[in-house]
């Protein structure tokens, strides 16, 4: 070595300062960080092109269709998730699908979390996560975290006047 440090990247050195926490949030306790959630939850909803509201998300988490995780590091809020527990319909195996993925603050929970939830995936016995998105752009960058194109759906919209 030259003797020089190497420059290392925020996201570098914020990996060295705490590991990634995601924790799951049961139905009866949502009213207690809906407060902290709500906005993140609605910012990414309003890039979804479906017509969910945010009753919908809420109703389905205090009624368990979906999940709430809440992604931290060390003190920081960085995001959270809504999972979702599937079952292939061909092969009737589990799948762990990510309804919504709110980041917090420029976090990358997707690849900060990674290894987390695919531990999630696991004791849930899913071997498979998957995610929805109406943006080609998410196939490039998730890539690189093991992410693949299975499959394009193509919709036409009926008009019913």
């Amino acid at each position: 070595m030259s003797g020089v440090a190497a420059k290392r990247t925020k996201w570098e050195a914020e990996k060295e300062l705490a590991p990634v926490v995601i924790t799951p949030i049961a139905p009866a306790a949502l009213h207690d960080v809906w407060d902290l959630v709500r906005d993140d939850l609605d910012e990414c909803r309003k890039h979804d092109t479906s017509t969910t509201w945010m009753e919908d998300i809420y109703s389905s988490l205090r009624n368990a269709w979906a999940t709430l995780y809440l992604v931290s590091r060390g003190e920081e809020h960085m995001g959270c998730l809504l999972l979702q527990l599937r079952t292939d319909p061909w092969e009737s195996i589990p799948i762990l699908h990510i309804w919504m993925c709110a980041n917090h603050g420029g976090h990358n929970i997707l690849k900060d979390g990674q290894p987390q939830l695919d531990q999630i995936a696991r004791s849930c016995g899913a071997r498979t996560i998957t995610f929805r998105s109406d943006r080609l752009s998410f196939e490039r960058l998730c890539r690189d975290l093991g992410y693949r194109l299975r499959e394009i759906e193509l919709v036409r919209e009926l008009d019913h006047g």
